[in-house]
């Protein structure tokens, strides 16, 4: 019957169905390439789920305000002490003669106790001679005394401002200088700081010349406890009085960043030989002024040993940034003072190499201390001395003094750097807020040591600047050194290997070789200097048991100071590393070189 089905047929495969085994081997790669693709696919999926979790985070973040870590917050009773504090500190800070004159006295006894011993020189000019010229000089030596006697001293204090006014209120007119008596008033420098947006310009009348630029960055607190910078001055044409004149907070008010706390003061000598009086008088007031906060006066500095100097705050800055450098360390760095309001003074330099293809000539007319500074050069091969390379120290120097009790810190501090044009007021400001702002440092809140804190995040913003500076330096010691591969023939080789009479050959190779160094030596000693700097905040204020200083304030600077440290450690270790590959190069060059040609 046609409806009875074959079993044998049922169960017989069709040979159209039948296909031939695949090898083993292109099996495997087939399952392979498929687990490849599901992987890859995995990881796209995982990399744009991680990037999405990032950006909602940022978002969160964006509208999570950060919690601060002071609790409880600053109530009305200590909002009330802080601006009492606020405002003695900025009274403390008006020119006034009669604490003027006792700066003077102590600086002069330490410098004819001391002045010898660092190695220190002074430099006299007649007052008539005093002004700015646009054509650098050489520097006289009849014009540099280094015999601290009392006679020298005297011709000296003949440039130490005088402020003829007592009263803030009255400095408001128009102001005239005497130029037969001082070329630059001690006002002078109030005159050239107060932000252009707050200008009085056509009340106050400059009659004399800048000797130098100075910036002033000023800053505040937000409802958290934590700086902001507010604003910066540069080279303005008003007093600064009016701006030390802040209101007081009425109670039950937040900080807010217009309100001045602390100052930065950038001081920049450019290509000045000496530090003038009149600065040296103004860095002296800014971070030595005791008078009305705190203490009854300023410490009297009669000893005959270092153990004046040590009393002091602004005098080691000074003798500091003067003195050759190997006479720095007899100074201290860390110095905590007070008897009714705690102070606490940090001081720090460091050094770089300036190169040039021309000699510097550094302007030294005018009445002050003269700044040792190193100097030499690199020899051309050719014997052509005009296209020597010259090199130059070039130093920042760092001061501040803050209050250690207030829940919001006050400080000043001063930025000191020579041998150089000034920075742009943008750049210090850029800096210092990049810095404030950044993620890693911005989790920090420094309570009372929040004006250390400060203080050592502008040295870890302007060593970004410095480390710059090294590369380039480093870049030209690089160009006296560059050989081209078309010298690197059999015609001009020899004009490599052989040495003349006059050995000009081994006189470049061993000057860059010293000159290599000492660059290796001061780079270690930016990255040695700021640990020991490290140490010797820690040390001082375990020391001192200082009790307002909370153990988390201690925990938030030592992060502040663990990271600076690290920092500075990256940006310098690679120019360490850069110029001890290129001492041995140097070496190689110098031992390939001979006299005589075969």
């Amino acid at each position: 019957m046609s409806s009875i089905k074959n079993p044998d047929a049922a169960t017989e495969p069709s040979m159209s169905s039948v296909e031939p085994d695949e090898p083993p081997m292109e099996e495997e790669q087939r399952v392979a390439k498929q687990i490849k693709d599901i992987v890859e696919a995995l990881d796209h999926i995982r990399s744009q789920l991680a990037d999405q979790n990032n950006y909602l985070a940022f978002l969160a973040g964006k509208s999570r305000k950060s919690p601060s870590p002071h609790e409880p917050p600053i109530d009305d009773d200590e909002m009330e002490y802080i601006e009492g504090v606020r405002r003695r500190w900025h009274d403390a800070r008006i020119p006034r003669q009669v604490t003027l004159d006792p700066l003077k006295e102590n600086l002069f006894h330490v410098l004819l106790r001391f002045g010898a011993s660092f190695d220190m020189s002074i430099s006299i000019f007649p007052i008539s001679s005093q002004t700015r010229s646009e054509t650098p000089i050489r520097v006289n030596a009849s014009n540099l005394i280094s015999n601290f006697s009392l006679s020298a001293i005297n011709r000296l204090g003949v440039a130490w401002p005088s402020h003829s006014d007592s009263e803030p209120d009255r400095f408001m007119g128009p102001v005239y200088y005497d130029t037969e008596r001082s070329w630059l008033d001690f006002d002078w420098f109030f005159a050239c700081c107060l932000d252009p947006y707050e200008s009085y310009h056509e009340r106050v009348h400059l009659l004399s010349a800048r000797p130098h630029p100075i910036q002033l960055h000023e800053l505040g607190y937000n409802s958290e406890a934590f700086p902001e910078v507010g604003s910066f001055s540069s080279m303005g044409l008003d007093s600064l009085m009016e701006k030390f004149r802040v209101k007081p907070l009425e109670q039950n008010q937040e900080p807010r960043p217009k309100e001045v706390y602390d100052r930065i003061i950038v001081i920049s000598l450019d290509d000045m030989a000496v530090l003038p009086m009149q600065t040296i008088a103004f860095v002296l007031w800014q971070l030595e002024n005791c008078e009305n906060f705190g203490d009854s006066g300023l410490p009297r500095l009669y000893g005959g040993s270092d153990d004046a100097i040590k009393s002091s705050v602004g005098i080691p800055f000074i003798l500091a940034f003067t003195s050759p450098w190997s006479k720095v360390k007899r100074l201290n760095r860390v110095f905590i003072y007070g008897q009714y309001i705690r102070l606490m003074s940090v001081r720090f330099q460091v050094r770089w190499m300036k190169v040039s293809e021309s000699v510097e000539c550094r302007r030294v007319h005018h009445s002050g201390l003269y700044l040792r500074r190193d100097g030499g050069d690199i020899p051309k091969p050719d014997g052509n001395t005009i296209a020597d390379l010259h090199l130059c120290e070039v130093r920042h120097a760092f001061a501040t003094t803050t209050t250690l009790e207030s829940a919001l810190p006050m400080y000043t501090l001063v930025m000191m750097m020579d041998g150089m044009p000034s920075l742009p007021s943008e750049v210090i400001f850029d800096l210092l807020e990049r810095k404030i702002q950044n993620e890693k440092a911005g989790s920090y809140r420094a309570g009372r040591l929040m004006g250390v804190g400060i203080f050592v995040l502008l040295i870890s913003a302007t060593q970004e600047w410095v480390a710059e500076n090294w590369v380039s330096s480093l870049d030209q010691i690089d160009g006296t050194l560059d050989t081209s591969l078309t010298q690197i023939t059999r015609a001009k080789r020899p004009n490599l290997i052989f040495d003349n009479d006059q050995f000009t050959k081994s006189d470049q190779y061993f000057a860059a070789l010293q000159v290599l160094h000492i660059c290796t030596d001061w780079i270690k000693e930016t990255i040695r200097g700021f640990n020991d700097l490290y140490r010797d905040i820690n040390g001082s204020l375990s020391a001192e048991r200082v009790e307002e200083i909370s153990r988390q304030d201690r925990d938030f600077l030592d992060a502040i100071l663990s990271a600076v440290a690290a920092d500075i450690e990256t940006r310098f270790r690679p120019l360490l590393d850069r110029t001890e590959r290129k001492m041995e190069e140097v070496k190689g060059l110098r031992d390939g070189v001979s006299l005589f040609r075969l």
